[in-house]
């Protein structure tokens, strides 16, 4: 793929999903915690309220932004995150 049209490929947000599902179990390197699934992430929720007024919870899309890595002074980099939390046992 030429450099000129690479710049412009975006990390698919769907990918990011299945990669956060799938990390959030393999991520330990530890294997009692693995086979005991006691560090497993899922994705972050946010608390908001319906037109009701009842709370309700939704996960946190992922999401692209603008940034400037540690140590790059003039390049700004177009990054997208994606939010993960502990489950509770």
């Amino acid at each position: 793929m030429p450099a000129a049209l690479r710049a412009h490929v975006r990390y698919p947000e769907t990918l990011i999903r299945a990669q956060g599902e799938v990390y959030g179990l393999y991520h330990t390197q530890n294997t009692k915690a693995f086979f005991q699934r006691e560090d497993v992430w899922s994705v972050a929720q946010q608390v908001g309220a319906d037109a009701q007024g009842k709370k309700q919870t939704q996960p946190i899309d992922p999401y692209y932004v603008l940034m400037q890595l540690p140590g790059e002074r003039e390049k700004l980099e177009f990054l997208i995150f994606s939010l993960h939390s502990r489950q509770s046992k």
